[in-house]
């Protein structure tokens, strides 16, 4: 499916097959009850000027175990799931006045090899960069920074501001994590509004860190 960020990519000579598009973006936000319209590298994720406190409530004894593709990884009690199959999880901690949701999604890519070195190679380019950015409505900066747990390996990207409606804007994170194995790509979004109870930077990494292939 060649959607405006799956465009964006081809135009920008890109093979990475991004996946996060439009219809998703609003599809998160509305569900959280919004109205939604429609590079460098980082030594700390996500710098935002929110006062809020990270909620930081990772806990293995308490966490909910996932498998999607080959991947397994935990997340906190409080996320409540929304989808969960083979393919997609998608869970939220705070809806309504405010969002935070993660989603994690595992694709396999039938045009093109899916290696690390492809995946470093667009993101040192700024395709990458450039790709997020046309996707989001007044997108600020995107920075990036080399990620590996020690079993997967990949790349986070921060979002450090983009337009959600009028009123309200929101920050996150992303990862893009090769599995050469079966070709596959996987993708795990922290989106948030500005105006959330808490952060949940400190839950992406952990979420992230639980990841086992």
């Amino acid at each position: 499916m060649k959607d405006k960020l799956l465009r964006a990519i081809d135009m920008l000579g890109g093979k990475v097959m991004f996946s996060i598009v439009s219809g998703v973006v609003i599809i998160i936000f509305l569900l959280a009850g919004f109205t939604v319209d429609r590079t460098k590298p980082i030594k700390q994720p996500n710098k935002v000027t929110s006062t809020a406190p990270q909620r930081d409530g990772y806990d293995e004894s308490t966490n909910n175990e996932y498998t999607i593709g080959t991947i397994t990884f935990s997340v906190p009690s409080y996320w409540e799931e929304r989808e969960s199959d083979v393919f997609q999880y998608l869970s939220y901690s705070e809806t309504g006045d405010s969002v935070a949701c993660i989603e994690i999604m595992y694709l396999y890519d039938d045009e093109d090899p899916v290696t690390f070195d492809i995946l470093k190679d667009e993101t040192e380019k700024g395709l990458m960069s450039m790709a997020i950015k046309f996707e989001f409505n007044d997108c600020g900066d995107i920075n990036y920074e080399e990620y590996d747990n020690g079993s997967v390996k990949g790349y986070i990207y921060e979002l450090t501001k983009f337009k959600i409606n009028d009123s309200i804007n929101g920050n996150g994170l992303a990862c893009v994590i090769p599995s050469p194995e079966d070709n596959s790509w996987i993708y795990i979004y922290l989106l948030q509004s500005e105006n959330t109870e808490f952060r949940y930077e400190n839950d992406f990494i952990k979420i992230l860190d639980s990841i086992k292939q």
